[in-house]
């Protein structure tokens, strides 16, 4: 028995790591924080990718972070694909930066404020509220945004930028709705 700890120790010491971050990451989730997915499954991973037994790595998948990660890119290249369908068939504009312009995305109900860079015809994605958006530019040089509300309908809404700047209300997030507003700066009015 010795032997067999002396010679496997990492193994052991590896997956006990690992055995014990995917349970208080479950806990933590659970709570309602985040705790840490996917370092728990890699552990496990390693720790049997380690050992004679390799093909018990897979029991790494039993984090749930690890299926979710796959599931973001899956879900996310999904969407981009719609959004590029989009703006094809309505002739907007292809990706264009501009260095002295930025994306100021406000969400008021949290007290939110992040700066983005501008970039036309690009999909960001938004974990609250729950949502993907691009700002586009049509063949006028009139900026719309495409909206993803992620209600499950898969239905891209186009609002109109007043001037610089669009609103769009009614984004659910749990039991609120929330306002996200975007306006285009320059980068000298942040300063």
């Amino acid at each position: 028995m010795l032997a067999i700890i002396d010679q496997h120790w990492g193994t052991f010491l590896l997956c006990g790591i690992g055995v014990f971050l995917i349970v208080s990451t479950y806990l933590a989730n659970r709570a309602g924080h985040s705790g840490m997915p996917v370092v728990g499954g890699v552990c496990v991973a390693v720790g049997f990718l380690i050992s004679p037994v390799k093909w018990l790595a897979l029991l790494g998948l039993a984090d749930y972070g690890i299926v979710y990660l796959i599931y973001l890119y899956v879900s996310e290249a999904m969407v981009n694909s719609r959004f590029k369908a989009l703006c094809r068939r309505n002739g907007y504009r292809e990706k264009e930066e501009d260095k002295n312009l930025c994306l100021v995305v406000k969400i008021p109900q949290i007290n939110e404020e992040l700066i983005r860079p501008y970039m036309t015809n690009t999909t960001y994605r938004y974990f609250v509220p729950k949502c993907f958006f691009s700002v586009c530019v049509d063949r006028d040089g009139k900026r719309v945004l495409l909206l993803d509300r992620c209600k499950g309908d898969k239905q891209i809404e186009i609002l109109p930028f007043q001037g610089k700047r669009v609103v769009a209300e009614g984004l659910k997030h749990k039991l609120n709705y929330l306002t996200l507003d975007i306006e285009v700066k320059s980068q000298d009015d942040l300063s």
